[in-house]
This record gives structure tokens, C-alpha cells and sequence, in this order.
């Protein structure tokens, strides 16, 4: 159902703290290369790995590159063990005895896995960037709070349920998410798609937190930061693919609207680095069918991308912005007359 449209140029003048254009003169050739050739390795001996993965590399970030690649795809998430915990930790949520005995002994049994089977959730995947960086003695924390994916419901998400990392490098932090990057939720399936997201490495900040809130708020790293915990799980949601192409959501502001038929709906996305895009398209889904369409009134130029829509029956909608036939980010709409 592709439909052609011009190929768009988007030559980004656009003056951002972009963390990965700190290190845009560095090549991840080499570190990359050197993660693959130590695929299938165990973990056995975490020291010797670490040596052996960065040994022959010059630079923190590129010897953090190389750690990075090597467990997003050697370590494979453990899915099963994902829904048991989020499910106990739910039944527990007013119980702090039981919680933290059951978190006492999820990251034991967590640890023991992935150590034996390299299998584990977000948790074990922070721990092992920690331990991996500390034996090259490069400082890095494990950072908990709350993610978004495609297969959660927002209301229920009172408690952390994610983990991520912060790596000091060059005197200046930066985050990255060892866990999304090795494979994210497909939001049309709702089932793990394994397919490396190099987008979830050394991200922009004002990217990083459309789908990464953190308990403590200086790991937003954002030096104006005014999201808050509500806006936060009102926005958008946002897939790897956003991290991919670095857009930001400008239009509509959230997810969920409700509008009339015939109503103009205007989109503006923003991408915040110079990017070469084939397609933009709309998946609009209902229950019965799924359209992907070309948007309307369709205009680029170096800073943004927009377009609008009319919705001419009522109903609710599921809108899939698209670029290059991959998901980038998902709004509602309930039309009424």
C-alpha cells in the first residue's frame, strides 16, 4: 500500500544540546566492529570482557560504544520474567515489606540468569553497563524511573518501571538506554521487535525524556526543565524510530484529543539533526481497518515537517505518524459530529 511522495531533505540549522554531536568527529567503526567480533562470549569473566572489548581502543566514548553494542546484542530480554515482576510488584505496591523482599530477590534471581543464560530485564541490562564501564574505570550510574511503550497503560504506572544508565565522559554526563536499544515493543503487534536502536545511545536529552522520566529530575539532564510527571504521560508516544531520526513532537502537544469531523488537525514534528527521509506517512487505524495514507497540505522546509488531517466519520482512531515505513510516533482521536 506504499505510496510515493518526494524525497525530503532536511538540512537542520537548528541549535540544540545535541549529546551525540559531542562526538560527531569520532568514528564507531572500530568499537563496533570489535563488539561483533566478540559475539557469543560469556560472562563468565566480566573483567576479561571488558578488557578484551576496549584494549585497542583510544577513546572513553568509543571503549563505552563498544561495551554498549556488545550487550544490546548478546543479551536478549527476558520477557517472562518482565510480566512477573510488573505484576508482583503491582500486588505488593502497598505492602513495603513484601515489595522490597520481592525486589531483593528478583535482582538476585535476575543477576544469576544473566550471568548464566544472558537473559534479563532493564535492571539487569543497567547493572551489567555499570560493572563493564567500572572495570575501564569509566563512572557510570544506573538511573531508575518510568518509561513508556506501546504495550503500557499510563494510568496504571504509579511506580518506577524502567532502568537506564548516565556515563560521565569528558567531565559531562550523558545517557543511553542499554535495554530499548536491543529491541523495543512493535506498536502494532504490542510483541518485542529485536532489532538494534543505535538511537538510544548518547540521546539528546530533550528526546531522551518524551519516553524516559527519571525519580530524581537532575538525570533529565535538561537545564530548563519543565516537564512534569503528568505532562509527561500525556505526551505523544514516541518509538525507537523517533531516537532514530531525532524528531521531537511540536503538534498536537498529546495523545489523546477528541475533535469533530471535517476539523482541521494540525502536525508539526521538529528533527533536531540534519536527516535524508523517503516517506512521511499516516497509519490510521480502527478496529476494522488500517489505512496508511500520504498527509495533506504536506511542507518542509530546514526546521519542520508539517502537514494536517480531517477525519470525515466519526469514531476512534488510532493516528501512526510514519517516516521510511517505520513508526515514529502515535496520537487518538475520538471524532464526534
Amino acid at each position: 500500500m506504499r505510496r510515493s511522495v518526494l524525497r525530503l531533505f532536511l538540512i537542520i540549522s537548528l541549535k540544540v544540546a545535541s549529546q551525540a554531536e559531542d562526538f560527531k568527529h569520532i568514528s564507531f567503526h572500530k568499537a563496533d566492529s570489535i563488539a561483533a567480533s566478540h559475539l557469543g562470549a560469556t560472562l563468565k569473566s566480566i573483567p576479561k570482557l571488558s578488557f578484551l572489548l576496549t584494549k585497542d581502543l583510544e577513546t572513553d566514548v568509543e571503549k563505552l560504544r563498544s561495551i554498549f553494542m556488545w550487550i544490546t546484542t548478546n543479551t536478549s530480554n527476558d520477557h517472562s520474567v518482565y510480566e512477573k515482576n510488573k505484576r508482583k510488584r503491582k500486588q505488593f505496591k502497598n505492602n513495603a515489606e513484601k515489595l522490597q523482599k520481592w525486589n531483593r530477590y528478583i535482582l538476585k534471581k535476575n543477576l544469576s540468569k544473566l550471568l548464566k543464560k544472558k537473559k534479563t530485564i532493564c535492571t539487569g541490562y543497567a547493572y551489567l553497563l555499570k560493572e563493564m564501564c567500572a572495570h575501564i574505570n569509566l563512572q557510570c550510574k544506573i538511573i531508575d524511573g518510568f518509561g513508556r511503550t506501546a504495550g503500557l497503560n499510563t494510568q496504571q504506572l504509579a511506580q518506577p518501571n524502567h532502568s537506564w544508565n548516565a556515563v560521565l565522559l569528558n567531565n559531562k554526563w550523558y545517557v543511553c538506554d542499554p535495554t530499548w536499544a536491543s529491541g523495543i515493543t512493535n506498536p502494532n503487534t504490542h510483541k518485542l521487535d529485536v532489532e538494534l536502536q543505535k538511537g538510544y545511545f548518547l540521546t539528546q536529552p530533550e528526546l531522551f525524556i518524551k519516553n524516559h522520566f527519571p525519580e530524581n529530575l537532575k538525570w533529565t539532564l535538561l537545564q530548563n526543565n519543565n516537564t512534569t510527571f503528568d505532562s509527561f504521560l500525556e505526551e505523544p508516544l514516541v518509538y525507537g524510530a523517533a531516537f532514530q531520526y531525532k524528531t521531537l513532537n511540536r503538534i498536537p502537544k498529546k495523545m489523546f484529543h477528541t475533535v469533530t469531523k471535517k476539523e482541521r488537525i494540525p502536525f508539526h514534528i521538529q528533527p533536531l539533526e540534519p536527516a535524508a527521509i523517503d516517506q512521511v506517512h499516516l497509519m490510521i487505524s480502527t478496529k476494522r481497518e488500517h489505512n496508511l495514507i500520504v498527509p495533506k497540505n504536506l511542507v518542509v522546509d530546514q526546521k519542520n515537517i508539517r502537514f494536517d488531517h480531517k477525519f470525515l466519520y466519526r469514531g476512534f482512531y488510532d493516528v501512526h505518524l510514519m517516516i521510511d515505513e517505520k513508526v515514529i510516533m502515535t496520537y487518538v482521536f475520538e471524532v464526534k459530529k
